[in-house]
Formats: structure tokens, sequence, C-alpha cells
């Protein structure tokens, strides 16, 4: 798909969201919510044909992208320097999120508790039938010990668990459960071994090409039904929500995009001195990866686009950008840190709970590492919150108080999370074309 097409494209997704929006706004208030059922069959078309090329893709470009480093130093450089911004940028995100909502106090003084006995006991047993929850899930996060030592255990747990977990007992059932993460270290296994026995992995290198080639044909021919599939959505989302959870939770949901505009604003800084480009151009580029991850909620599912938008648009080079996205739509999840952190401490406020340092600090870093864990897909945060939840004391059930917005929200840290992952791919791959530069004189 060639520039102008690309930009045809973004503008027709544009136009695709603002007429989502209006006409859902219009059913939701005529009442005719039952339109849904029918115009959700196009948007869930649309996210599932995205979803599909997935694995396909995220296997190949990998795989290629180890194969085709050509010196074998660059591998560690490349994937060193990836890991350090994601981690940077999750932890400076997460940060930013508990200045504003400590800052500005959006729980403070909410009478959403009225009706209900604000009990810690009495709030922790409603949690079991009122929360999205399994029981050994809620069972398992009342047990969390949250002393000084515990959360350390707890941290490190969590890092072990993540790497234990990555590595897949069965790489074909991981692919058929869209296990990213596993997938990713199978690809890149795969990749280093065809890297160093390059005669023996001919084979499977010309099948990854060809495979890689006909995903990327498949997804142009997605993105052609995109503006339709996003419109959907955006009703879907518009006439199921209306204006209710927005006005009862107004500054929660305010707080949440501050946050979020204040990382992104950030990010973009970061991008615009690794790439010395302007921020428009950068904003420009990244439009339709941008405008699907906002009507997708889904990181995943705005892979092939974003991957698509750094190449085309602004400049990435493939074996940059086949490496840092998909680890990023893993383990990248900015946005939802930032969600995390802010939803732990409003849900504190509206109880009138007071934090000390060490709980912010809690849950500074649980967010961060509970925001590596979240699944790519919509309404991900929802299961690791009560991670967050219960590190600092708080009841299950303050979730409940969020959850009203937790799909608009949901968009609006998908978009944070894609650029963030975007930017780590102009950021790197500006730098180690810098490097090769300079190496040449």
């Amino acid at each position: 798909m060639d520039k102008a097409k690309s930009e045809k494209l973004a503008k027709k997704i544009v136009m695709a969201i603002v007429l989502g929006i209006l006409v859902g706004f219009f059913v939701n208030f005529i009442g005719a919510q039952w339109i849904t059922d029918y115009t959700n069959v196009v948007g869930q078309t649309f996210i599932r044909l995205l979803r599909m090329v997935i694995v396909p893709l995220v296997l190949s470009s990998i795989y290629l992208s180890m194969v085709n480093l050509g010196d074998p130093a660059d591998l560690g450089e490349i994937g060193g320097r990836t890991i350090l911004y994601y981690l940077c940028t999750t932890f400076v995100g997460v940060a930013i999120a508990i200045l504003c909502v400590t800052t500005f106090k959006p729980g403070v003084g909410t009478t959403l508790l009225s009706d209900t006995e604000v009990s810690s006991s009495s709030t922790m047993s409603e949690s079991k039938s009122s929360l999205p929850f399994t029981k050994e899930q809620i069972e398992s996060a009342e047990k969390i010990d949250t002393s000084a030592f515990g959360i350390v255990k707890n941290i490190v747990k969590t890092l072990f668990d993540l790497v234990i977990g990555s590595i897949p007992k069965n790489p074909i059932k991981a692919m058929a459960d869209g296990k990213m993460l596993q997938i990713i270290v199978f690809a890149i296994l795969m990749g280093l071994v065809g890297l160093f026995y390059r005669d023996e992995a001919s084979g499977v290198t010309t099948f990854m090409t060809s495979l890689e080639a006909i995903t990327l044909k498949m997804v142009y021919g997605i993105m052609h039904i995109a503006p339709y599939g996003i419109f959907a959505l955006m009703l879907n989302v518009i006439a199921n929500s209306g204006f209710d959870a927005i006005r009862d939770l107004g500054g929660y949901f305010l707080i949440v995009l501050l946050a979020l505009f204040l990382h992104m604003c950030s990010l973009l800084g970061f991008a615009i001195i690794s790439s010395r480009k302007a921020p428009w151009t950068i904003l420009k580029g990244l439009s339709s990866a941008i405008f699907t991850a906002f009507s997708t909620s889904s990181s995943a599912a705005s892979l092939p686009v974003t991957m698509k938008c750094v190449t085309e648009n602004l400049g990435v080079r493939d074996k940059t950008a086949t490496f840092v996205l998909p680890l990023g739509t893993t383990v990248n999840m900015d946005g939802t840190g930032i969600y995390l952190a802010i939803s732990t401490i409003f849900i504190a406020q509206v109880y009138g709970f007071d934090l000390s340092m060490s709980q912010y600090l809690t849950i500074w870093l649980t967010s961060s590492m509970a925001a590596v864990g979240t699944s790519a897909i919509p309404g991900g945060s929802l299961v690791t919150m009560g991670i967050v939840v219960s590190s600092v004391g708080l009841p299950l059930s303050g979730i409940k108080l969020i959850v009203a917005l937790n799909g608009p929200l949901d968009m609006f840290r998908t978009v944070v999370n894609v650029v963030g992952d975007a930017v780590g791919s102009i950021a790197i791959d500006s730098k180690l074309k810098r490097k090769e530069a300079k190496e040449s004189k």
C-alpha cells in the first residue's frame, strides 16, 4: 500500500470514527441498543480478521529479522536497547500517572459509595460475586503478602514467572492459543539457529519469507474494510455506554486522559530528539495505526498497521520494526500501567484510605510489572488490576467502581501503547543508523 493510499485510508477511518460516535449517541438517546446486536457482527469480523494474521506475521517477521541481522552481534544490541527502552518508558508513564492522581485527587469527596457500606470486610465478600474474577484468582489475591519483604518477593516471583512462562512447552499450542510472548521466544530461538546455521535452515527461511509476504498481502486486503469495521466498533461502544458513566466518574476519566496525554507528549519528545523529525510528521505517519488502536482497543490487532506505518511512512528499517514492534505488543503496555496506577489510587481515595509512601511505591512497581503481563487484547487490564489493588490492601470490590469506563478508556490507553511501540522502533532504528554511519567513515 503506497503513501497516497495510506493517507486516503486514514481519512476514511477518521470519518468512520466520527460517524460511529454520532450514530452511537443517537442510538443511545432513543434507547435502541438492540441495533448493536447486528452491527457488532461487522466490528467483530474486522477484529477477527486482524487477529487471524497476527500469529503468522509475528512468527515469520521475527524469524526473518533474526536471520537477516547479518552480524550476530546486532542481536544483542537491538534486543538490549529494546528491553531498556520499554522498561524505562513504562516506569516513567506510571510515575506520571501517580503524580497526576495524587495532585488532583479525583476520588476525594465523591458519593459513589453513598448506598454501600465502606468496610474492608464487607466489600471483600461482595467482590466474590460482583467482579469478573474466578474464585481461585480472588483467593490468591487476598493472600498477597503486603509487607516490605512480601512486596519484593512478589515482584521477583512475577519476574521469574514471566521468564518461565515465556518458554512454550508446545510451540504449536502456543500459536493456537495466541500466547504472544511464547511465540516470540520460539521465533527468536528458531531465528538464532537460522542465523548461525544458514545452510541447514535454508528451507525454513524460504518458507518464512513466503509466509511473511502472503500475510502482508492479507493485511492490505483486510485494511480495505477497516472503515466499516471501525464504524461498527465505535457505534457499539457509544451506544452501550452513553454519557452516564462519564458523568458519574468525570474526574477520574479526565485524570486518566491527562496522564495518558502527558506520557504521549514525553514519547513524542523522545521520538523528535531521536529521529530529528517534526512532531506533526511523526503523528501523520502513525495516523492509521493510532486510529486502528483507538477503534479496536487492541495493540495486537493494530500490529500489522503499526508495522506498515513505521516502515513506509517514517523510514524505519524492516529488520528493526519486525523485532521491536512484536516484542512491544507483548511487553510494552505504558497506557495500561498508567490506567492501573490511577485506578488503584482513585479507589483508595473513594474509600477514604490514606496511602503511605511505601504503598505508593508498591503501586508504582506492581503497576509497571503487571502491565508487562497484561494481554494485548481489549479489557485485558481488568484481570491484572486485582494484583495491584490487593498489593496495598484495598478491597477488590472497588474495581467495580471503574468497570463502566474500562471500555472507553481502553481505546485511549491502547493508543499510548501503540505509539510507545512505534516510538521505540523509531528511536532504536535512528540510533543504529547513526552508529553505522559513524563506523562507515
